[in-house]
């Protein structure tokens, strides 16, 4: 009950912070929806009441017109709260969203990337999904609930005046609720945690449906009914997992039925007694039985709340623990950033991923020299993306240290240290911006360096080919004009965003790795161009890209095998060797026979 508490609190302060006048209007519109229905049976008894008594017709219209004036206003004042509410809980889900979105962009990368790093975020997220969720439904509940509340009481407090033994079936219909939800509360980790496991797979076949790049085997293996057969099985293993919830479900509206028939029996046999000893009249037994049928509904309204509202409160420690986790890095005071040619060292650093017993990076030391331009080799898995994240800050080694012109890594604040890298990693993704704004990222506009970026980059001669310009929209499948860019073109953009940034060190991780060789190769010998006077590091696993380079590393189970140019590591003919001859060979006997055509980036969406 204490983290129900916490966390009710916390969920207060919340739409506090957020528009605080909310609390004021809700008060009104749970006055306004208790009142109501209790006016409604009032002004039923007085009309019964005032045709019994035999009053002027003139008065009788008159009052009548009073009471269903005062009913009118209060439901256009209902009305327009439940309009501004509906609006109301949308933009505060609204504003939560983008309070954790805020926050994942500015989140230490090592936070994000594990498994309970993306399940942390997947959770939160879901709270805000739409407006059945949490923060999209909280401000409602609330209402529900003190609007139940006011209700019972008011409803308790008016029946108990005739008879007190009500209060006793009363107390009984609400312990038997409150068991049933109880059991409910008990039962639902245990179905909830095979739901997810079925949701999971069913979200993910979804995806599948919409997925362009499968939509080929589908229909070339013919597997429709497959597909159809394990949607089938999904669903009926998901109704399997929810017959025992439905089952107590159904012994409680059952209970609660047969409850609220005892107690409306019962209040029918004290009304007619009470009526034939003359202690009660009719306009009275009229809102008696009435109180009656309105209290079984706050009841179960006022218990449901209280479930909802007890699993809504748990569902709080999502949004908590994804808001405030501990950061990693130095977000704090740090050192200046280097204005002199810069060095980077990495002094026997050893890295390995959260739920990994082996590590990617292996005691690793180099030294990688001011304006040395480095090529890192191996094949896949070797460790190359990893390094250049340690590198870049991205991550941080879980043993030894990387130095910056001799400075600790960690000694400079984060933010800070990322201007020192243009970045260009082998998983492009495109945003769905015009090409200008793809370029420029958020960086302050220079025009005649946005326009020598353009010349360098040789966007500018395939700005020419579209009728828009630097203001054509790319990812087609977002905007129906956008254009979809081949390879080759992306990764101009690419250079030219790097060079936009221009910082001292640049850094290619497999940028070209969906090109022909030929593709590959003229794109490396444009960054080269530029590259003059930055520290420059180049991925590959190509290694005909990487003869320019002024020094070459040969990375193997996350550990540097070989060091030297290429030259060099061809002459030791070791790992290095027998992987350029075997590239080499496979080019020679294939670049007569194939075409490579450049395909688009991206091939999502759609139906299959």
């Amino acid at each position: 009950m204490k983290k129900q508490w916490y966390y009710l609190k916390y969920i207060g302060k919340e739409i506090t912070e957020h528009k605080a006048v909310l609390w004021f209007w809700l008060l009104v519109r749970v006055v306004v929806q208790t009142a109501l229905p209790f006016l409604q049976l009032l002004l039923s008894a007085n009309v019964i009441q005032w045709l019994l008594e035999g009053v002027e017709i003139e008065y009788y219209l008159l009052k009548l017109a009073l009471w269903l004036g005062i009913i009118c206003v209060l439901e256009v004042i209902k009305s327009l709260l439940e309009l501004y509410f509906d609006k109301e809980s949308d933009v505060f889900r609204m504003t939560v969203m983008a309070k954790i979105n805020q926050l994942l962009y500015k989140l230490d990368y090592p936070l994000i990337i594990s498994e309970e790093g993306q399940e942390n975020f997947d959770k939160a997220g879901n709270l805000v999904a739409s407006p059945a969720q949490l923060f999209g439904r909280i401000t409602q509940e609330f209402s529900r609930l003190l609007t139940a509340f006011l209700g019972m009481v008011m409803y308790i407090g008016l029946i108990a005046q005739v008879d007190r033994l009500y209060l006793v079936l009363i107390a009984l219909l609400v312990i038997g609720l409150l068991i049933f939800k109880n059991l409910q509360k008990r039962l639902a980790p245990q179905i909830s945690a095979a739901v997810s496991v079925n949701n999971k797979r069913n979200s993910y076949i979804r995806r599948l449906y919409g997925d362009l790049r499968l939509a080929k085997d589908i229909r070339l293996y013919q597997m429709a009914n497959w597909f159809s057969e394990i949607k089938a099985s999904i669903t009926q293993d998901y109704y399997q997992l929810m017959q025992p919830k439905k089952k107590l479900m159904l012994a409680e509206n059952t209970f609660l039925s047969v409850g609220i028939i005892l107690l409306t029996i019962f209040a029918y046999i004290q009304s007619v007694r009470l009526i034939a000893n003359q202690e009660l009249v009719v306009s009275e037994f009229v809102v008696h039985v009435g109180a009656i049928t309105l209290l079984a509904g706050t009841i179960t309204e006022f218990v449901n709340q209280i479930a909802t509202l007890d699993q809504d409160l748990l569902q709080m420690k999502y949004y908590d623990e994804f808001m405030n986790q501990t950061p990693i890095l130095n977000h704090g005071e740090g050192l200046s950033l280097p204005t002199v040619a810069i060095t980077v060292e990495l002094r026997n650093v050893s890295y390995t991923y959260p739920n990994q017993n082996t590590p990617t990076i292996h005691d690793m030391s180099v030294v990688i020299q001011a304006g040395e331009k480095l090529a890192v080799v191996g094949e896949n898995g070797a460790g190359k993306t990893t390094l250049i994240k340690l590198i870049c800050g991205l991550l941080q080694p879980d043993e030894g240290e990387i130095l910056i012109n001799g400075q600790p890594q960690a000694a400079y604040n984060i933010h800070e240290y990322y201007q020192l890298f243009s970045t260009v990693f082998q998983d492009s993704f495109l945003l769905t911006y015009t090409i200008r704004d793809t370029i420029i990222q958020g960086l302050p506009f220079d025009a005649a360096h946005y326009a020598t970026v353009l010349e360098q980059s040789g966007v500018e001669r395939l700005l020419a080919k579209f009728p828009d310009g630097d203001q054509t929209h790319i990812v087609r499948q977002v905007n129906s004009e956008a254009v979809q860019l081949s390879g080759g073109q992306l990764q101009k953009v690419k250079l030219a965003q790097a060079l936009y940034k221009d910082a001292p060190i640049l850094i290619l991780d497999e940028p070209t790795a969906a090109l022909d060789p030929i593709a590959e190769d003229e794109i490396y010998q444009d960054y080269l161009r530029f590259s003059d006077n930055k520290l420059s590091l180049f991925i590959s696993h190509r290694l005909s890209s990487t003869r320019f380079c002024d020094r070459i590393i040969y990375l193997a189970g996350g550990e540097i095998t070989e060091v030297g140019t290429h030259a060099e590591l061809m002459a030791a003919k070791e790992n290095y060797y027998r992987l350029y001859e075997a590239q080499a060979y496979y080019y020679r006997e294939n670049i007569e026979h194939e075409v490579v055509e450049e395909e688009e980036v991206i091939e999502v969406g759609g139906l299959i």
